[in-house]
């Protein structure tokens, strides 16, 4: 009766914690070996035990029959005294070990028989974390003193991340990508717990950094580990890297230390450009203090940190007058924008004296940034086989969101006060059940709410975007997707690993699981979205030949506007695996993963989609086994660690960002809708409407004649509520399925002479499952152009006149990724250690996934024709070459004082870029992804306006300026008579060398007062034209426009806009900055 009571409460708990199997991270460390005698038979019963003595916290075990031991689930860091006993030998003991986050450290012993006069050896540990059994696929450790001799102006994870070769920020649309994947397929875990913006509106992955914030203090981090390739079963959840850290935890001395870091417009550089001028006021400040030591000594001890940071940080970018502009003569300064002062003046004038409405000013803007974060833990050491701990992490972060570049000008009142509040808690038990078991648990929970304010910044009024003939951009009015945007997110998870010893084998049993709960409230363009075609034809309130209008309404307008979304979303992750030492040379691990994704709720039924196409919104995938096998080797060739062999393959699946699926949600035809005008399609002109809250409504009343406030526009919006027209639809296959890849490395570790250790790594990924978006409106293609490579075109885009675009979210198994690597490092004892490192990457894939609806992910993915068959090409994430090197070195002098200096520097090729024609050339509907035609000659080309051809003289000249920029551009030079391939094209390489120093003295007894100093781009430092940046808007340029086509011929007509290069400097950058520091410690 008690064990089926037993079993009755178990399966629901079970079922309770079968969350998300997403991601998890390591937290400890472990030892392994053999214990033999003088003549390599194995010495059963040896009693090994490890204490790390800043902590006391002991770990101990016994040799099993064949000599083989493994101490699990250690504490990071170190230093640790390992002592090895047998009856009848001599005791052998090793000090100053320390322990690398994740690290397997292989410690064998051979124990003198010396029965008569029993003796105590002691050796210093000798560490190398490169060559070592534990290793198989790349990785990249950080260590506390790395975190503190290295320069972090920015205080980040991501400063640390860039140490790894194949990792590089710079490409895609921010953040960090690993392997040449996309940075949101990084899965980034703090102690063990999730800590990834699940959602993915921030491309680095991370909460918080929408508000410009670390989810936690730089100074609460003790260790950090960036996985490429393991093939441990136990970590994954990502298909580009995984990026874990550990947190500090307290000793048995009291130690802390109090610190304030500054920077300000006296410690940067001078503006790029021909008249560099002093950059205008502001300052960043970051100022906290940690503190950690026991309650109860070698049992119970506590770590907090408390940080605070508060910035002002001007947008460099400004307007001169038109004149001043012309006298530039097409060479425009970085900092100054490519839009006049009479063009900004024209638009805010006309609001303002039509609407009575001001937009804001586009002069100087110094946006407020702040943010709090506080982290307490505590260790608890229950006895020597258990020891439990606790963390809870709080971040609060504001920030004022307003970007301008130097071809996109935002009024002020454009912006939109960013608010963030995330709380973390994590509670981790590690066992040793036996000489033979032990067993970790993890469970965590945590929750981030980011809200968008605009109460500051103006009257809700309708977004007004003009592009003007240029290519520049202007945008006043509210900002389109901020209005009621709200996200709540909530994330449960529990892990457990289970681990038996078994002679030469360590078998591991294991799940990770994850639940997602997650309130999202966006109506995108619930204001209004106005897009003009030229700046002349919103003066005269006209949307222009291409212009658009859009405006989301709520199916329940009148009783709720916004109608948020609620998605729970849960995956159970279950592995098994063996690690097994085949010989004293060779080590093995075989591991089997399954991860199984379950949505808990559908979107709201659309009968009449159902009815047309075939599908059901509802069917959501769910329950499918993803399987993950994977295998791994080390192989010590000459049994020394003087020369290692490793490598490994298996499939890897990762994490999709919740908001691509719930645009299904938000989407499904039942809650909201569109209406979507746009003037090419035989739309009619919309006028401006004054009220941004109103604008369906004025919307209807124009299409009834009728004043706003007459009750017929109440009425006849009522009535569309149960028969809504024509609306978007954002729709998943049913058979959609998580990121997966498969990948594989190999890999050559040697010593060298001169204490050199060379790594050469090479890693192949191949797609499985990748995310791919089509529009089931589109038509097949019925035409083309045969002066551009048989371009395809379109002469229906919208199949079903029920509705207006339907996206499908779908799978695609193109795309691959590959790299070699060539590494040299070398430590010298003197406190001088170096690295430096080579890469080659190559990315490619159908889609880089830099969007976050489903229409621009489908609209604004560049494609040569037809967008909805997969273009296989170069990914918006693909490498190429990358150089990176790191040195630190440490001179302690007169018994007080020390001196560091770290430098880090890095060179890459650039970043990918697509040529692109501005217009819908290939007539699918979408005025931003089609390739540009690279002409041969002026013969394969046409230039006018309206379609139609412009008089030889115009086309001569055109041709001209067209010319000599396809001769100064080598990707341009290289592919005439083609079609651009979509990131083909890169930027200029780039260089950047970041430099500490840090002076340091001793203060009374185990007390230091350090002085330290960051420089970001030292290049810039020492010449103003060096450290230069580039930058491409969306990693997309406009080369020609698109005007309509010839009705004689039936050729496109171009209109060219001369500019000396496709990419702008980016500013901020590429300007040198300096942060002063001071630190006081206590206690070490």
């Amino acid at each position: 009766m008690k064990q089926i009571l037993h079993r009755l409460l178990v399966i629901p708990f079970l079922i309770g914690v079968s969350f998300v199997a997403y991601s998890q991270g390591v937290t400890s460390s472990s030892m392994n070996g053999r214990v033999t005698d003088n003549s390599g038979e194995p010495l059963p019963g040896a009693n090994i035990v490890a204490v790390h003595t800043p902590s006391g916290t002991t770990y101990g075990t016994i040799s099993n029959i064949d000599g083989y031991y493994t101490l699990a689930n250690m504490r990071t860091g170190g230093p640790y005294k390992v002592t090895v006993s047998f009856v009848g030998y001599d005791t052998q003991v090793i000090e100053g070990i320390n322990l690398v986050l994740g690290e397997k450290r292989n410690l064998n012993f051979t124990l003198n028989d010396n029965a008569e006069t029993l003796a105590e050896v002691v050796i210093t540990a000798q560490t190398d974390e490169v060559i070592n059994s534990g290793r198989t696929g790349a990785a990249t450790n950080v260590s506390t003193e790395t975190i503190n001799q290295n320069p972090s102006i920015n205080r980040s994870i991501e400063d640390f991340v860039r140490l790894t070769p194949q990792a590089a920020s710079g490409v895609g649309n921010g953040g960090v990508s690993i392997a040449g994947s996309n940075s949101r397929y990084n899965n980034i875990t703090i102690d063990g717990a999730v800590n990834n913006d699940a959602f993915g509106l921030n491309s680095d992955g991370l909460p918080g950094s929408s508000s410009g914030a670390e989810p936690i203090s730089l100074d609460a981090i003790e260790e950090i580990s960036i996985l490429v390739a393991p093939y441990d079963v136990t970590k994954g959840s990502f298909t580009g890297g995984g990026i874990n850290a550990v947190t500090r935890s307290g000793t048995n001395d009291i130690e802390g230390s109090a610190y304030y870091f500054v920077r300000n417009e006296n410690l940067a550089g001078k503006t790029i450009g021909d008249d560099p001028q002093k950059q205008s006021p502001f300052f960043n400040r970051q100022y906290g203090a940690r503190i950690g030591g026991p309650i109860i000594k070698d049992k119970l001890f506590y770590f907090v940190n408390v940080e605070r940071e508060v910035a002002e940080t001007p947008n460099q970018i400004r307007l001169v007058s038109q004149s001043e502009l012309d006298a530039f003569g097409g060479d425009v300064p970085a900092n100054v924008s490519n839009i006049s002062i009479e063009d900004a003046q024209s638009v805010r004038n006309y609001l303002q004296n039509n609407f009575g409405y001001d937009p804001g000013g586009f002069g100087s803007l110094v946006p407020e940034r702040q943010n709090t974060k506080i982290f307490g833990k505590l260790d608890y050491n229950i006895n020597k086989d258990h020891q439990i701990s606790f963390r809870h992490s709080y971040l609060k972060a504001t920030d004022e969101n307003i970007s301008r570049s130097q071809n996109s000008l935002e009024f002020e009142n454009n912006g939109y006060l960013n608010d963030v509040v995330s709380n973390s808690s994590i509670l981790e038990l590690r066992s040793r059940l036996s000489d033979n078991a032990s067993n970790n648990l993890i469970i965590g929970y945590t929750s981030i709410n980011r809200e968008r304010n605009l109460d500051d910044y103006g009257p809700l009024f309708p977004m007004v975007e003009i592009d003007t003939d240029n290519g520049t951009t202007l945008i006043a009015g509210s900002q389109r997707s901020s209005v009621g945007n709200e996200l709540r997110q909530g994330i449960a998870q529990l892990t457990n690993n289970f681990t038996l010893f078994k002679n030469k084998h360590t078998f591991t049993f294991g799940t990770h699981n994850e639940m997602f709960d997650i309130f999202n409230s966006f109506v995108n363009r619930y204001p209004g979205h106005y897009e003009y075609d030229g700046l002349d034809n919103f003066l005269n309130n006209d949307l222009g030949p291409n212009g658009r209008f859009r405006v989301r309404y709520s199916l329940d307008y009148f009783n709720d506007r916004f109608q948020p979304v609620d998605l729970r979303f849960l995956q159970t992750g279950w592995y098994v695996q063996d690690e097994f030492q085949a010989t004293e040379k060779l080590r093995l691990t075989a591991g089997l993963r399954v991860d199984i994704p379950l949505f808990l709720d559908e979107p709201n039924a659309n009968p009449l989609f159902a009815q047309e196409f075939g599908r059901n919104v509802q069917d959501v995938p769910s329950g499918q086994l993803l399987w993950s096998p994977r295998f791994g080797f080390n192989y010590d060739v000459n049994g020394d660690q003087s020369l290692q062999v490793r490598g490994g393959l298996g499939i890897f699946t990762g994490r999709v960002p919740f908001v691509w699926i719930s645009n299904a949600y938000t989407n499904s035809g039942a809650t909201t809708s569109l209406v979507d005008v746009r003037i090419n399609r035989g739309g009619d002109n919309v006028p401006l409407y004054p009220d941004g809250n109103r604008t369906y409504e004025y919307f209807i009343a124009d299409q009834l004649g009728v004043d706003v406030n007459d009750p017929a526009v109440r009425q006849e919006i009522e009535s569309r509520q149960s028969n809504a027209p024509t609306s978007q639809i954002d729709v998943l296959d049913e058979d959609l399925k998580l990121p997966q890849n498969f990948r594989m490395n190999l890999a050559v570790d040697t010593k060298l002479p001169w204490g050199l250790t060379a790594t050469f790594e090479a890693i192949y990924s191949k797609t499985i499952n990748a995310i791919q978006y089509q529009n089931l409106q589109l038509g097949t293609p019925d035409g083309s152009i045969p002066t551009e490579a048989g371009r395809p075109t379109f002469s229906n885009n919208q199949i079903n006149d029920n509705f207006r675009d339907v996206f499908l979210l779908t799978n695609t198994n193109e795309g691959h990724q590959y790299s070699f690597t060539g590494q040299l490092n070398k430590s010298w004892s003197n406190n001088l250690s170096a690295m430096l490192a080579y890469t080659y990457g190559v990315s490619k894939d159908a889609n880089g996934g830099t969007h976050t609806t489903a229409n621009s992910g489908w609209e604004f993915n560049p494609t040569p024709g037809n967008p909805n068959t997969v273009d296989l090409s170069y990914s918006v994430w693909d490498l190429r070459h990358r150089i990176v090197g790191n040195v630190n070195y440490r001179k302690e002098y007169a018994n007080f004082a020390a001196t560091s200096i770290g430098v880090f520097f890095s060179a890459q090729s650039g970043s990918p870029f697509t040529f692109m024609v501005n217009g819908d050339l290939n007539g699918d509907g979408s005025f931003g992804n089609d390739q540009a035609y690279i002409p041969r000659d002026q013969s394969e080309i046409l230039f006018g306006s309206g379609g139609v051809p412009a008089d030889a003289a115009t086309q001569a000249q055109q041709w001209a300026e067209l010319n000599a920029f396809i001769e100064r551009d080598d990707y341009l030079k290289e592919n005439r008579g083609k079609i651009a391939e979509r990131n083909g094209a890169r930027t200029p390489w780039t260089a950047l060398i970041d430099l500490r120093l840090m002076q340091e003295f001793k203060v009374l007894d185990k007390n230091r007062l350090q002085f330290t100093m960051d420089i970001e781009n030292v290049a810039n430092f020492l010449n103003n034209e060096w450290g230069r940046q580039y930058d491409v808007r969306f990693n997309t340029y406009n080369l020609l426009q698109f005007t309509g086509f010839d009705s004689a011929s039936g050729r496109p007509v171009y209109n060219y806009s001369d500019r000396p290069e496709a990419w702008t400097i980016n500013n901020a950058p590429s300007i040198w900055r300096m942060q002063l520091g001071v630190r006081y410690i206590f206690g070490n």
